[in-house]
């Protein structure tokens, strides 16, 4: 069996990998885990969560390769391009363009040479442009989850109308912030992970071409 070790930028992600990507890739002979960036250490006490310098994430990750050294363990990443810190490799160069996906791409590769293990063991991906972004390849879905506010789903099929797909959902209104609107009661840790689960892997992959790309690249492991 393939294991793979997810490195997230929050316990929202931690909690998609567990409860949707986990079990959809585990029919792929994948087991997933996830953990949380570490962002620091105090004595005997590790801090996760958030992301404030590249230079953190990277010895997190080379100190989780390094303690993996069987060939079949691999490692990738999950972190938002919505206030990704400018000191990640590639992204001065990345924002010279405009669209997401490629300014994404140019990071993820940059990433992988900076952190440069061999035999491929490591499958960067940096999400578009947050997490939020994945829950609107389903309009319905959002409001199942919330049936009392079902009048909103005409406004958010009228954003998903204004983007060629919901990964390209950000300029100065990212993915979240129009939900909190539509939606005060959001809940990003406990709501976001519930919507996707209803939703479903496939639907996602459908809607959001560079979300789906990092899956496949994720089942050729296998």
């Amino acid at each position: 069996m393939i294991r793979l070790n997810f490195v997230v930028e929050g316990k929202t992600e931690q909690a998609f990998i567990r409860d949707v990507i986990a079990p959809y890739l585990s029919e792929y002979s994948i087991f997933a885990t996830a953990r949380c960036v570490e962002t620091g250490r105090k004595k005997s006490r590790i801090y996760r969560g958030g992301i404030s310098k590249y230079e953190k994430v990277r010895r997190d990750i080379i100190r989780w390769i390094s303690q993996e050294q069987s060939r079949n363990v691999f490692f990738t990443c999950m972190f938002d391009l919505y206030r990704l810190p400018d000191t990640f490799p590639g992204y001065s160069d990345a924002v010279k363009y405009s669209n997401p996906s490629q300014q994404a791409s140019i990071i993820e590769d940059c990433l992988c040479k900076d952190i440069a293990h061999p035999r491929d063991r490591f499958i960067p991906y940096i999400q578009l442009y947050e997490f939020e972004a994945l829950l609107f390849s389903s309009p319905k879905s959002i409001v199942s989850r919330f049936p009392s506010q079902s009048s909103i789903i005409n406004q958010i099929i009228e954003i998903n109308n204004q983007f060629d797909t919901p990964e390209h959902i950000n300029l100065d209104n990212p993915p979240s912030k129009r939900l909190i609107s539509l939606i005060p009661n959001y809940n990003k840790a406990k709501d976001g992970t519930s919507i996707t689960s209803i939703i479903g892997i496939d639907t996602i992959r459908q809607e959001c071409p560079h979300f789906n790309n990092w899956i496949k690249k994720l089942e050729s492991l296998k």
